[in-house]
């Protein structure tokens, strides 16, 4: 089977999820092509067959025809780029000639949906989390989704959430299949803890962009409470990733006294997360809705930091109880609610016994549900029920 994927870049760090899908379908013995307009990565990523659309330039003749032309029709300027770029399109596509047409992310399917349909291949979209949570605020996009609603044969979503939400946005039910991020679990296997660490350590780890949805300063806040409430346990939180509110998350720190606690590690390469998560002991992120309404997907660390036996402490967040489930896995707190992750983080310091519980349950849920195998063997039967 020939897949045509189209990626507005490829491969951004943030979208490892779609890079270990497509390199696993191939592994699978599918045939993938990847269509963008913009190569990035391309030396960690590596892909051999991708081809790079180039997007017209603002000040393009055709596209100010168009722009002027829209205007007068009452069309959206950032619409004045898509006749061009839907003519470049439809000459890669040809050129690949696939058996289905895959656009990752709402957008890309609005974009591709027609050059698909009008040359008669089926198309695949992926809604992913942003897709549906911030852009779908915009009357635009709303609008814009009614037609790639119609347009794919196959709406593909990463968690219940995700597609409960495609249904209320207009998709029909029928088409939407919901098929996990999945994950190598393979790099993730528990390891040994190192030797020489004291048992009355306990080390907490969050990896992942200190962004708005990821709530880094409620993290802070969370771990001080569990901290002033742990004497006899030195309790020690590693903080990986960067982003625009760093600062933020460590000036809180100093402000309640617990940044000498706190290694802010900044941005740490994905092959490095598995070394770090076996260091650890607990897996906590504060996700929230930001306030332009963007939403976690469904937090592919969570899948990772689950299949090296950490228990989770996390939030009731769009796609994330698919993959933590209460209790079982690991616990879920109300958004904003730090005085009660706090109180789930202290808990679990103190019960060792319980942490291997949830984290022996958690890695079965996990490779019962996320191991990138099966998923992308679900992708591929997707792909077959849509011809």
């Amino acid at each position: 089977m020939n897949v045509l994927h189209f990626c507005k870049s490829f491969s951004l760090l943030s979208e490892t999820f779609i890079y270990d899908y497509i390199t696993e379908l191939e592994r699978q013995g599918e045939d993938n092509h990847v269509v963008t307009f913009r190569r990035v990565n391309e030396e960690s990523r590596p892909f051999p067959k991708v081809t790079v659309v180039d997007r017209p330039s603002r000040w393009h003749p055709r596209r100010l025809w168009t722009r002027a032309k829209g205007a007068l029709q009452g069309c959206h300027p950032r619409t004045s780029f898509w006749p061009q770029i839907r003519d470049r399109l439809e000459m890669a596509t040809r050129k690949v000639d696939p058996n289905v047409v895959h656009a990752q992310f709402g957008p890309a399917g609005v974009i591709i949906g027609p050059v698909a349909q009008a040359l008669g291949i089926p198309l695949v979209v992926s809604f992913h989390g942003y897709d549906v949570s911030r852009l779908a605020r915009k009357d635009f996009w709303v609008d814009k989704y009614q037609l790639v609603f119609d347009q794919a044969d196959a709406l593909h979503v990463v968690s219940s959430h995700i597609g409960e939400r495609v249904e209320e946005l207009g998709g029909e039910h029928s088409r939407i299949k919901i098929i996990h991020n999945g994950v190598d679990l393979k790099k993730f296997a528990s390891l040994e803890k190192k030797k020489g660490k004291k048992e009355d350590r306990i080390q907490c780890l969050h990896v992942g962009r200190l962004v708005e949805k990821k709530a880094p300063v409620h993290l802070v806040r969370a771990f001080r409470r569990a901290k002033d409430m742990l004497e006899e346990i030195d309790l020690h939180l590693v903080i990986a990733g960067g982003g625009p509110l760093r600062s933020d998350a460590e000036k809180e720190a100093k402000r309640l006294g617990v940044y000498d606690s706190i290694l802010f590690k900044g941005h740490v390469p994905h092959d490095a997360v598995p070394e770090l998560m076996n260091q650890s002991d607990i897996y906590t992120m504060h996700c929230m809705t930001a306030s332009d309404g963007d939403q976690e997907g469904m937090g592919v660390t969570f899948v990772e930091a689950s299949a090296v036996g950490l228990p989770v402490v996390t939030t009731r967040h769009n796609g994330i109880p698919d993959v933590v489930l209460d209790g079982e896995t690991g616990f879920l707190v109300s958004e904003g609610s730090y005085e009660e992750m706090g109180n789930k983080i202290k808990y679990l310091a103190k019960k060792k016994e319980v942490r291997k519980r949830l984290g022996n349950e958690g890695k079965k849920h996990v490779e019962e549900n996320f191991e990138i195998g099966g998923q992308a063997k679900k992708m591929k039967k997707m792909y077959k029920n849509i011809l």
